[in-house]
């Protein structure tokens, strides 16, 4: 297995890193419902009614969570951003993940020596942090949580860590998958009219997808702000990253589940294999990819990946 998925990713990720939208594939949906909040386009998932939030909590740096009842962990409302990643950076002297690809002033993907600090575009201190790989996160999760257990803030059995592929899923209101892995589940898939799409093969219409459903709701062409994509698509007025909460939220008060920064998740995309998933799209995306998955090795870093929080109970303390 990990031979193949290697071969698989060996021969793709060059293809990630230099061009526009990702490969990917988007997962089957549940039927949807009608939800009028002061924004009548949003159409969402009967599957995110399913989760029930029992209540709201922000921790020390400003970072706010919606507790779900099931799954039992509180989610962050937003991705991780510049003045949450300089405090670990500030307090620890930690050194970020080098080498991050960027775009350069051709639009190719490369890499030209930026930094979180500096990733080639104007950030504020509550964009995003990007330019951050997967080892970046772990590392931001294990001091934020020693921080806040020592402050007595978190009980010692409390921690935060990145969600899950599933929880994301969830996050977003995506039905269950049959799968196990994420790998399997970018296999075929069937649609909501039952038909069979070969997701592994990326064959995305980068002006809709075959599920005509979104994190938005079900509304095509995406509406204006609908989330932060691509500049050719005119869906909104950022070119780069926008700060967090920019756009409207899902109606379990979730932003940004679809554009501005791709999502690093916990998962492997297979159980031997070296990559991790991320979720979302980001600001260089069709919106048609915003429920897609993408995958990298632990140390790559980008100018357009993130990571957000859960807070979950430690099964090993």
């Amino acid at each position: 297995m990990k031979t193949a998925v290697n071969s698989f990713f060996n021969g793709h990720l060059l293809f990630l890193k230099h061009r526009l939208f990702h490969l990917g594939y988007l997962a089957g949906f549940a039927a949807l419902l009608l939800v009028v909040t002061g924004c009548d386009w949003k159409v969402f998932s009967l599957a995110t009614f399913e989760v029930k939030v029992v209540g709201r909590w922000t921790n020390s740096l400003g970072m706010v969570f919606v507790k779900f009842e099931r799954p039992a962990i509180a989610f962050s409302i937003w991705e991780t951003r510049v003045q949450d990643f300089a405090a670990f950076v500030n307090d620890t002297g930690y050194t970020a993940s080098v080498g991050m690809m960027s775009l350069n002033e051709r639009n190719v993907w490369s890499q030209v020596g930026r930094t979180w600090r500096n990733p080639g575009f104007e950030q504020s201190p509550t964009h995003p942090v990007v330019g951050v790989s997967w080892n970046d996160a772990q590392a931001f999760c294990v001091w934020l949580t020693k921080k806040e257990q020592a402050a007595g803030r978190l009980t010692r059995n409390q921690v935060y860590r990145l969600p899950t592929d599933e929880e994301w899923s969830v996050a977003v209101g995506l039905p269950p998958e049959t799968e196990t892995s994420p790998w399997a589940k970018s296999q075929d898939h069937t649609d909501r009219r039952m038909q069979q799409y070969p997701q592994s093969q990326g064959k995305v219409n980068n002006s809709r997808n075959p599920f005509d459903v979104y994190p938005w709701g079900t509304a095509w062409p995406p509406p204006t702000n609908a989330g932060n994509y691509a500049a050719a698509f005119q869906v909104d007025a950022f070119p780069f990253t926008a700060p967090v909460g920019s756009f409207p939220p899902n109606q379990l008060g979730l932003y940004d589940l679809g554009g501005n920064v791709w999502e690093w998740c916990e998962d492997r995309i297979a159980p031997q294999a070296e990559q991790r998933v991320w979720r979302g799209a980001s600001f260089t995306c069709a919106p048609a990819y915003s429920t897609t998955r993408a995958f990298a090795v632990n140390s790559d870093c980008r100018a357009d990946l993130g990571f957000r929080l859960v807070l979950a109970t430690s099964t090993t303390n």
